[in-house]
């Protein structure tokens, strides 16, 4: 006789986000923290507070276009970016999240985490972050890069 085991459902986002603030953190990710509480504070709150805003329309020809250029540049010199930047190479982008900061005055602390584009890793020392664009951002969000 074969027995099956299910595995129990995975967590939805307003679970794990309570889980979280039951463990006292709250996690942020950069973008939602610049663009959603800029477009729409109270979205932002039903973000974290398990009601996030539906998926907006993204046409599929950008997540191609992006995908394109990032296939493009990886393992390429960071010197084909921009001439003026130290010596390196460009690699796939990674999930982070930074350590929990405490907030002063709370029990609470904050994780700052997501998904970036694009490392530009010099040969010397150090990081760079490179956010490819498919299009001319506007003043105001070319202003946040």
């Amino acid at each position: 006789m074969t027995t099956h085991t299910t595995k129990p459902p995975r967590p939805t986002i307003a679970q794990r986000r309570q889980a979280d603030l039951a463990e006292g953190i709250i996690k942020l990710s950069p973008s939602s923290l610049t663009f959603l509480h800029d477009e729409c504070p109270a979205c932002f709150w039903h973000h974290y507070n398990g009601r996030p805003r539906p998926a907006t329309a993204f046409p599929k020809v950008f997540g191609a276009l992006d995908n394109a250029q990032k296939d493009f540049f990886v393992g390429r010199s960071v010197k084909e970016v921009k001439k003026s930047l130290p010596a390196g190479v460009i690699q796939r982008g990674k999930r982070v999240k930074s350590e929990a900061i405490a907030l002063p005055g709370t029990s609470y602390r904050v994780q700052f985490g997501g998904d970036t584009d694009t490392i530009l890793r010099f040969s010397r020392a150090g990081y760079g972050v490179c956010d490819f664009k498919t299009s001319a951002p506007s003043e105001e969000a070319a202003a946040l890069y």
